[in-house]
């Protein structure tokens, strides 16, 4: 920078301000991709949208930053947009606000029937802190997968280190000709120095085919269930969810398909921790549709 008088002539020394940033991607193998980034600019990144939300459950906000929207997929677990082990906008971004990220690493691919997925980040200013992530899943059956995931979240500007464990299972079959998609996850945190561990699971049924398509499951959310990486929208909770349809053909008149339900076709029960979900005096809340 330059400082002149009113006659022209310079004042004082120049100097030059500015950060260095570097993106990059290395191909590891035909299959595995590697990604580093310093100094990160997300300038561009879309702005969030404004939302009023006038309940006591925080807003799930989608990822809008490049560097964490590529391979993103690959480090899904649990209930997207409700119970997340990983939650990318945990990084570089502290209530809202964003915080330098100085370093990252990411590595996404498959390696014979494994599907990868690490990343490691150091954040700067007020987080101070080092995240990491590391998702597996290995191939099962034709379609289906078994998988496990563990984040960590430590450093100078971190109260007390965390780390959560999880496992998940997906195996698609068919029976009788008909599709059955039955899959399960369970997910445990607790804090290095040894504090109270919580968790959290989910068993899940899906029959989607032509005549019948429903879907039945069942969460349960400890209270102090709240991954250190995570998004957890609602805690110390039972929640059941699911739906019933009918679509039969009948094959006259040019009715191609009709698409019938019961009386109570889809259904969402949450119930209190200390409740069930078979006993109405303990629902939070209970919407039929």
């Amino acid at each position: 920078e330059r400082q002149f008088g009113p006659n022209g002539e310079q004042i004082g020394a120049s100097s030059t301000g500015g950060k260095l940033g570097l993106d990059s991607k290395v191909a590891v193998t035909s299959t595995l991709t590697a990604d580093l980034t310093l100094n990160t600019d997300f300038a561009q990144a879309e702005v969030d949208q404004q939302v009023i939300n006038l309940t006591r459950f925080p807003t799930f906000f989608p990822e809008k930053r490049d560097f964490f929207l590529e391979s993103s997929g690959v480090f899904d677990f649990g209930t997207l947009g409700q119970t997340q082990t990983f939650y990318s906008r945990r990084i570089g971004l502290a209530d809202g606000v964003p915080v330098p990220i100085l370093a990252g690493a990411r590595m996404t691919g498959r390696v014979g029937p494994w599907t990868t997925g690490i990343l490691d980040t150091r954040t700067g200013g007020q987080d101070n802190a080092n995240d990491a992530v590391v998702r597996l899943k290995h191939d099962f059956l034709d379609r289906g997968y078994l998988g496990t995931i563990a984040t960590f979240r430590s450093g100078p500007g971190v109260a007390e280190s965390k780390h959560d464990f999880g496992l998940d299972a997906s195996m698609p079959l068919v029976v009788g000709g008909q599709n059955l998609l039955p899959s399960a996850w369970i997910d445990q945190n607790q804090g290095v120095g040894g504090g109270k561990s919580a968790r959290a699971w989910q068993l899940l049924a899906d029959y989607p085919n032509d005549r019948f398509d429903s879907f039945a499951s069942l969460s349960r959310i400890d209270s102090g269930f709240q991954p250190a990486l995570g998004f957890v929208r609602r805690a110390g909770i039972w929640e059941s969810q699911g739906q019933a349809f009918y679509t039969p053909r009948p094959g006259f008149l040019g009715i191609r398909q009709l698409r019938l339900a019961p009386i109570i076709p889809s259904w969402d029960v949450i119930a209190d921790r200390n409740g069930s979900i078979s006993d109405p005096k303990s629902w939070q809340t209970a919407s039929f549709d």
